[in-house]
């Protein structure tokens, strides 16, 4: 799907900050925004969402996930036109190395992955790409695990 968007909030030790996932998703939820899925590692936190839930919200929103971070070192970027590609089924649960397989498919085409996020359950891979390389990206997966 196109027309997505991400809120990046990053700063040294903000997994170390309790409850800050629950307060970032409250920013969104308070304002009932809708959120695809979130990209979690050590110091950063990306939230990505549909472009139209945030199009007139942008600056108000960066400034209270800017507030919730701390001003210490903190950091929060906006970035647009990203497409969102989900990979799902039954099966991917059984296919032990199926996310590396994916990724690599990506990579080999030459389609950078912006974000990722992948359950416990292995129920479904989400991926961030650019919007501009999406339909590649879904054709090359396409041509890789269904066509071969």
């Amino acid at each position: 799907k196109p027309e997505f968007c991400a809120f990046t909030i990053e700063r040294m030790g903000l997994n170390e900050q309790e409850g800050v996932l629950y307060d970032v998703l409250g920013v969104f939820r308070q304002k009932h925004i809708p959120i695809e899925f979130t990209a979690t590692g050590i110091d950063d936190i990306s939230v990505i969402l549909e472009q139209k839930a945030a199009r007139n919200n942008v600056p108000e929103l960066k400034a209270a996930l800017y507030e919730i971070a701390g001003a210490d070192g903190a950091e929060v970027h906006f970035a647009d036109n990203i497409g969102c590609l989900t990979v799902a089924g039954k099966g991917l649960q059984r296919a032990t190395h199926i996310s590396a397989d994916i990724e690599k498919v990506l990579a080999d085409s030459h389609i950078p992955v912006i974000a990722d996020s992948k359950g416990v359950g292995k129920r479904c891979f989400m991926y961030a790409v650019d919007m501009q390389e999406g339909h590649r990206a879904v054709e090359t997966l396409y041509d890789r695990f269904i066509r071969s």
